[in-house]
């Protein structure tokens, strides 16, 4: 009976292993494009209100990064947050914050992030009127890679844990078919 238990805990701690490198993380410089038409407003840390979206990600070497939003058609602001973002407490877990291209800030935005801390960026504009499409581009050192929280599993790992689970299944019902068997 022990040895069951033993072997099927076993099963059950390399099914979830197999879960966690499901996340696909990509190299780096990583691009996203986003639009803040529409979007709820909050007022930032610097006091400008203006539609908001927010980016959740890790990374996977604790380095330097950069933050640059570009192919905007409105004044943007970046903010980056650790761990998390509430819209109504705008200093609370900020990172930084730079009023983007022809504001006030002359240097992107760069900060030093450690693996596995999951982090927030915030897209918004200046004013209610300052909205639109963006596109963010994340630097960093070249062997690092960037998840994004909440990512598709990569089929390949996904196909790991279903073969996993269809195995374990397998030898329960048929140790659990020997163990009625008459003989």
């Amino acid at each position: 009976m022990i040895i069951r238990m033993y072997r099927y805990c076993l099963l059950n701690a390399l099914a979830a292993l197999c879960t966690f490198p499901l996340l696909k993380a990509d190299p780096l410089p990583y691009t996203y494009s986003g639009n803040t038409t529409g979007a709820p407003t909050y007022t930032s840390h610097q006091g400008f209100t203006g539609p908001y979206t927010t980016f959740e990600f890790t990374v996977t070497q604790t380095a330097i990064y950069g933050f640059e939003q570009n192919d905007t058609g409105f004044s943007p602001v970046e903010s980056l947050y650790k761990i998390s973002f509430d819209p109504a407490s705008p200093g609370t877990n900020l990172m930084d914050e730079r009023n983007g291209p022809g504001g006030d800030s002359t240097s992107p935005l760069s900060e030093q992030l450690m693996a596995g801390t999951v982090y927030i960026l915030v897209n918004s504009g200046t004013d209610p009127t300052q909205f639109g499409a963006f596109t963010e581009t994340i630097t960093g050192p070249v062997d690092a890679r960037l998840t994004p929280v909440g990512a598709v599993p990569e089929p390949t790992g996904v196909f790991l844990f279903a073969t996993v689970v269809a195995a374990s299944s397998l030898l329960m019902k048929r140790k659990q078919g020997r163990a009625v068997r008459p003989r």
